[in-house]
């Protein structure tokens, strides 16, 4: 599976990578991180986790809220 950097992948979904390590805290995404260097690296079932998410905040739930909706 594709996997791609927090600054390429933020960008291609539409949030910051603020926004992202925010998600990170709620174990909304859950990127894998590179044990030599502390990268972290996205994936495609990350992307539909952030696009349902911005659907949940559109009607007003909280990431919080959020987190718990999850699959």
């Amino acid at each position: 599976m594709k996997t791609y950097r927090i600054k390429e992948f933020a960008r291609n979904v539409g949030v910051t990578e603020k926004t992202l390590r925010h998600y990170e805290k709620f174990k909304i995404v859950e990127p894998s991180v590179d044990e030599a260097n502390g990268y972290r690296s996205y994936n495609f079932r990350d992307a539909e986790r952030i696009l349902v998410s911005k659907r949940f905040s559109s009607m007003e739930f909280s990431v919080k809220e959020t987190s718990k909706l999850k699959s």
